[in-house]
């Protein structure tokens, strides 16, 4: 700080400000014009008698100043003096001084202030004189108060504080005030606090700290602290009274929580005060209107007014609100920037806790949209009833070409509109009609585009609508219908599902000036192939998705993309292969369920099971005949007959027919005769016992010689009680009606050594081997 600075500084503060040389004789080198108030003594007097300043101490206190020559450190600690003033009168100061310090660190001067603090050491004498009735007082008040000592321990408690803790004085008086009611994870900083608030004399005012209850419940508690010393100025403890604040902070946390959700609710919030003044708006509003927090605060709700609601509906909003009711209706507003938006509204007033209306807060939710799509439709009502009657005449459950002709035949009745086509594009882009219509000339059906076409009207429908004229292209497809139809112009708008093209809507014009009519109608062609989109776009793309998943299977079946493999099942008692399971795997990875459950839902499933029974029954010839060859198989594919009759004669191994309990069978007197016109005598698994289609009754229709524990029921059973008695009741069925218990999923020691103890013999899992190519099964049965 500068010298000008310093002295602007020290000629206007309160306190005195003071510089005094201690060598070689005591000189006051400054002293500011606060000295004469708390002296009587004018700093001249000051500067010109170095006496003076010596015998201003009150002799009783001269020890306490006496260590500036002798101890640097000291002279930074606060120290409170008695000053004898010139009339002879007794004023208390209190010295705050910083050493100066020459070259080789002896004290040369003394820089400090000094506060006139008369009337708090007369304060405190009072309250000294006074401490039995403080103590009394605050025993008696209704907030907590309490001492402890400089060593933390508890002095004085008073009745309030004990009852927050559900204690008596004789559990408190005399312990570790810390260690005996702050919570544990507290201790350690709060112990450190106190340690350093005795050491230094000082503790923060104000502080927030919880204690324990014997119930265990935390209160968090507002802190008000002093320091208590004794008649020498020496720190002998604390003294603090204490407001419990528990249910103040958790409502000031549920306040943040509610100010935090409204903060961030999609929900457009503005508050008013009673005289419609804005006090609040959160984030959403300021998105909608446009105008920030700083634009509205303080400002009435008027300046979003649009002008679209008259000045009677504003006076019926305000008359029901001025009566204390809510008012729910939709308000169109206007953005800073001009456009209008609108909400819906629930406008209520806020109550004080003396039930008046203190202010009204509106809560509206952005429904632009949803307005702009009904101002839409009445638009569509009103100008385009033609759609309403194309949605009247589509047959319900009608194909996909049935109903788009009809759909092409309503829009080809606009006037002026010559031929109309609804065109999907394939997957490879090709452009191929799903509706034609023509107004004159019989239809040439269904025809596709060349490629060179379909990709013009592929890349031109990613721009939006056009309008051109017909060139009368020899080389379409089309050309001689739009001949006899008399085109001369056409409009196209693109067909869109979920955000994406998926066709076009071709509308071509016979009328003189077709552009300029077909401009016109363009909007309604739109619309119509919005309609399309709608009606459509997703039978389009399920079409497609079905088409393009059948080519793939298709593709697997042809190319036989799979490959058997076969995971043995073995005696737990030695270890011994009685059997195999013959399982696929696809050579793209894809999941044998799923594969299998795609084909079935494109007409490929019986396809597909014939062709891996087939590559699974020419891979066993390789295994052992006296195994039994377990087959997995659909009931449609049993009641097939043929297929598996033929399959099987290709068997040399003993057949297992294994029917899981996920697939239904509707007809069990069909599905027995299907395995009895086999041929061959084969034997019937029921797989995924317990987690299947028709759980016991599967089992008891079709007679199993074999029941297959789920995996769901092996997997942990070591561990799982539930488990184990579960296949104990297995177990117990299978004895009683002669059927043998094969376990699914084993992968580990224990799980095996359960089933042993459970008496459970057959098994198969990782534990026992993966599902590998039979030629490796072989080589291992040879080795």
């Amino acid at each position: 700080m500068s010298d000008d600075r310093f002295r602007l500084f020290a000629e206007r503060s309160p306190d005195v400000i003071y510089r005094v040389r201690l060598s070689p004789t005591l000189i006051v080198e400054y002293m500011s014009p606060a000295a004469e108030a708390l002296t009587g003594y004018t700093p001249a007097e000051f500067c010109a008698d170095p006496a003076l300043w010596r015998g201003l101490v009150h002799p009783d206190d001269r020890h306490l100043v006496e260590t500036a020559r002798t101890d640097p450190d000291a002279i930074v600690l606060p120290v409170v003096v008695r000053w004898l003033r010139k009339d002879g009168s007794i004023v208390w100061a209190e010295h705050r001084s910083v050493p100066v310090t020459d070259a080789d660190g002896a004290v040369v001067a003394i820089e400090g202030s000094a506060r006139n603090v008369t009337e708090q050491v007369a304060l405190l004498d009072r309250l000294r004189v006074s401490e039995a009735r403080i103590r009394e007082f605050l025993a008696t008040i209704s907030v907590g108060a309490l001492m402890l000592d400089a060593n933390g321990t508890v002095q004085f408690i008073n009745d309030n504080l004990l009852t927050l803790l559900g204690r008596r004085a004789s559990e408190v008086l005399g312990k570790d005030w810390i260690e005996t009611v702050v919570p544990g994870p507290e201790q350690t900083a709060l112990r450190r606090v106190f340690r350093a608030a005795i050491a230094s004399g000082t503790i923060e005012a104000r502080r927030e700290d919880g204690i324990v209850s014997t119930t265990g419940a935390i209160r968090r508690l507002d802190w008000t602290t002093a320091m208590q010393r004794d008649d020498d100025g020496r720190v002998i403890g604390t003294a603090s009274i204490a407001v419990d604040v528990t249910d103040a902070r958790r409502a000031e946390a549920e306040r943040a929580m509610l100010a935090t959700a409204i903060e961030q609710s999609a929900e457009s919030v503005m508050i008013t005060d009673r005289e419609a003044h804005i006090t609040y708006v959160n984030a959403a509003f300021e998105r909608l209107s446009g105008y920030s927090s700083a634009e509205v605060l303080g400002r009435n709700p008027r300046l979003l007014k649009s002008g679209v609601q008259s000045a009677t509906f504003y006076d019926a909003m305000w008359a029901a609100l001025s009566n204390g009711m809510a008012w729910v209706s939709d308000l169109t507003n206007r953005r800073k920037h001009g456009s209008l938006y609108y909400l819906s509204s629930v406008i209520s007033p806020i109550r004080a806790l003396d039930g008046s209306i203190s202010g009204y807060v509106n809560v509206g939710r952005d429904v632009s949209h949803e307005r702009e799509l009904e101002t839409r439709a009445e638009g569509l009502t009103r100008e385009r009833a033609l759609i309403s009657g194309t949605l009247r005449s589509l047959p319900s459950g009608g194909t996909l070409e049935a109903t788009a002709d009809l759909f092409c035949r309503q829009v080809a009745s606009l006037a002026a509109i010559a031929v109309t086509a609804l065109i999907v594009f394939d997957a490879d882009g090709s452009a191929v009609p799903i509706g034609y219509a023509a107004s004159r000339g019989e239809s040439p059906g269904l025809l596709r585009h060349s490629p060179e076409r379909s990709r013009y009207l592929r890349e031109h429908a990613e721009s939006g609508p056009w309008i051109e004229a017909w060139a009368n292209d020899q080389s379409h497809p089309y050309v001689e219908s739009f001949r006899a139809a008399g085109v001369r112009a056409f409009a196209y708008a693109p067909v869109l599902h979920a955000g994406s093209v998926i066709g076009i809507l071709a509308v071509g014009s016979a009328a003189e000036g077709a552009i300029a009519q077909l401009s016109g109608q363009l909007g309604a062609i739109v619309d119509f192939a919005d309609l399309a989109g709608a009606l459509y776009g997703g039978r389009v793309r399920e079409t497609r998705a079905a088409e393009h998943l059948r080519s793939e299977i298709a593709s697997v079946i042809e190319r036989h993309a799979f490959t058997p493999v076969f995971q043995p099942i073995v005696d737990l008692r030695g270890g011994r292969t009685v059997g195999y399971e013959a399982l696929t795997r696809f050579a793209d990875g894809v999941a044998p369920d799923r594969r299998f459950a795609d084909a079935s839902a494109v007409g490929l499933g019986l396809a597909l099971e014939r062709a891996t029974l087939e590559d699974a029954l020419a891979a066993a010839k390789s295994l052992s005949p006296s195994r039994w060859l377990h087959l997995n198989v659909s009931p449609e594919f049993v009641l097939a007959r043929s297929d598996l009759h033929r399959l099987l004669g290709q068997a040399r191994a003993r057949v297992v027919l294994e029917v899981t309990e996920h697939a239904a069978i509707g007809d069990y007197v069909a599905f027995r005769q299907a395995i009895r016109s086999l041929g061959r005598p084969v034997r019937l698994a029921v797989d995924d016992a317990g987690a299947g289609f028709a759980s016991l009754r599967h089992i008891l229709e079709l007679q199993p010689a074999f029941v297959k524990l789920d995996i769901s029921l092996v997997r942990g059973i070591d561990a799982d009680p539930a488990k184990q008695a579960l296949v104990a009741g297995m177990r117990f069925f299978a004895r009683t009606t002669k059927r043998r218990l094969i376990a699914e999923g084993v992968e580990t020691e224990a799980e095996a050594e359960a089933l042993r103890s459970l008496e459970i013999r057959l098994a198969q899992g990782f534990l026992f081997g993966r599902p590998v190519p039979a030629s490796s099964h072989e080589g291992r049965r040879r080795g």
